[in-house]
């Protein structure tokens, strides 16, 4: 879709961030936040409903989910128009988002997800979403493939607007 891009960026400490900028112009908030009853531009992920479902993860106006499969330790950041970042350092925004769902730092597994939500409608403008690969495992490999969906509201989780897969070394 033409209202989503990704790139890897460089961060602090050389780190790369994957970087995906959503809800860039009023005209694509309408189209992708003001969904029709009917929209099916993608079904979520088994497993990532799957994981979502088991770790209790919440959902909202806007949900974004990380998934990845090993023991390193991943981490799901969200910058908002606002200025305002989601991730394990602070968990919850101004406008209601929230880090519900966080793993491999303090609940450990080797098929982890996480999970940042919005309870109400998100506000209008970019918000840039990070994979950071935080640490590395003595358990798994170097290199982390990771998923990640963003989802549209509705009861069942959402709609799949539009998803996401890279690799982290």
């Amino acid at each position: 879709m033409a209202a989503f891009g990704g790139s890897w960026e460089a961060g602090p400490a050389g780190k790369k961030f994957f970087v995906m900028d959503v809800c860039n112009t009023q005209k694509n908030y309408e189209k992708l936040w003001h969904l029709p009853a009917n929209f099916r531009e993608g079904r979520v992920d088994p497993e990532m409903r799957q994981r979502a479902t088991e770790y209790g993860a919440g959902t909202g106006q806007l949900t974004i989910r990380l998934l990845w499969n090993n023991w390193n330790d991943l981490d799901l950041h969200v910058l908002t128009p606002r200025g305002e970042r989601i991730s394990f350092r602070k968990r919850t925004s101004g406008w209601a988002g929230f880090l519900d769902v966080d793993m491999n730092a303090e609940r450990h597994s080797n098929e982890p997800i996480e999970n940042i939500f919005w309870e109400r409608t998100p506000p209008l403008g970019i918000y840039t979403v990070y994979v950071d690969y935080y640490r590395r495992s003595g358990k798994s490999q170097e290199q982390t493939p990771w998923k990640v969906e963003i989802l549209n509201s509705s009861p069942q989780g959402g709609s799949v607007i539009a998803q996401y897969s890279g690799t982290s070394t």
